[in-house]
């Protein structure tokens, strides 16, 4: 059996994953497991868009502060078997997830246009990302007695 584990942190976002390999006879085991956490993102912009037409110009100004946090994951698991010297089967299943928050807090948008009223805004804005992720595969090898020849069938889902 073989086990690696790996971790950092700081100050924005830390890091975890943990590898493992097991092998009895002809048969073969694999997991894999990766994470990351991101906090304290904080920013700030300041955006001013002009744009033009036969009729008009309107001037938009757009500033906010920022802010993201979430998580990403990811899981793998692995499987092959050596049915005879000439003969294997690998299969895996990988599973990825994410969960992300962003945010602007008191946006403020101003627009003047030549033609229209100018008008103003004030709003703070959630984002939301969930998300989910999977994979699966199977391969069948065929090897051969001349060296160099392999016949390979893969599926994936």
């Amino acid at each position: 059996m073989f086990l690696t584990a790996d971790g950092t942190a700081g100050t924005r976002g830390s890091n975890l994953s943990l590898n493992a390999n097991y092998r009895t006879g002809k048969m073969g085991f694999s997991f894999g497991a990766f994470g990351r956490n991101i906090y304290n993102v904080h920013g700030k912009f300041v955006n001013d868009q002009q744009t033009y037409s036969d009729l008009d110009t309107v001037l938009n100004i757009q500033r906010a502060t920022t802010r993201n946090h979430g998580t990403n994951s990811q899981y793998t698991f692995g499987w092959d078997y050596d049915i005879n010297k000439f003969n294997s089967l690998t299969a895996s299943v990988r599973y990825g997830k994410q969960d992300q928050m962003g945010y602007q807090d008191q946006l403020y948008t101003e627009r003047y246009s030549t033609i229209d009223p100018d008008a103003y805004s004030l709003k703070n804005i959630r984002t939301t990302n969930v998300s989910g992720n999977m994979d699966a595969s199977l391969t069948y090898t065929k090897s051969f007695v001349k060296k160099d020849r392999e016949f390979n069938f893969l599926g994936i889902f």
